[in-house]
């Protein structure tokens, strides 16, 4: 049976390895969507917060309110 201590440096290393391998999936993607914003000419826009309706449950933008 494994050492704990060489079975938890194994599993920390696969996880930092992870996250490394995220970070640049994140970056490549960001990239490519900064540059098809340059090339469409639109910029990123602000987040909005969703508000939830307690009648429906339905989440909307605070702006998508239907008139009654």
């Amino acid at each position: 049976m494994p050492h704990p201590f060489l079975v938890g440096t194994a599993l920390l290393g696969a996880g930092l390895t992870a996250l490394r391998l995220l970070r640049r999936e994140q970056q490549r993607v960001r990239r490519v969507l900064d540059r098809v914003e340059a090339e469409e000419g639109i910029g990123r826009l602000p987040a909005q917060r969703l508000e939830r309706d307690p009648a429906t449950g339905v989440y909307r933008l605070p702006d998508d309110r239907p008139s009654s």
